[in-house]
C-alpha cells in the first residue's frame, strides 16, 4: 500500500510559488477542491491520482507515495 508523504508534497508547494495549487491542479488534472481534500488527510489519492501527482511535480512514486506495510489482521 502507498500513502502521500505529505511532507514531500508540502515542500513542492512551497518550493513552486504563490500559484503552486493551481498549477498541480492543472498539470495533474485533479479538481483544486479535491486535491485540498488529499492535501488535507480527508482523502488518499487514487492510483491514478498518484500518477497524475507524480508526473506534474517531477517527482517519482517512491518519494512522493512511499510503500507502507498494512495492518491486515492474519486469519
Amino acid at each position: 500500500m502507498r500513502k502521500l508523504d505529505r511532507d514531500q508534497l508540502n515542500f513542492w508547494i512551497c518550493s513552486n510559488g504563490n500559484t503552486a495549487k493551481e498549477t498541480l491542479s492543472v498539470k495533474s488534472g485533479i479538481g483544486f477542491y479535491t486535491l485540498r481534500r488529499i492535501l488535507q488527510g480527508k482523502r488518499e489519492p487514487k492510483v491514478s491520482e498518484q500518477l497524475a501527482i507524480c508526473f506534474a511535480t517531477g517527482l517519482n512514486m517512491e518519494t512522493l507515495f512511499p510503500t507502507v506495510e498494512s495492518k491486515e489482521k492474519s486469519a
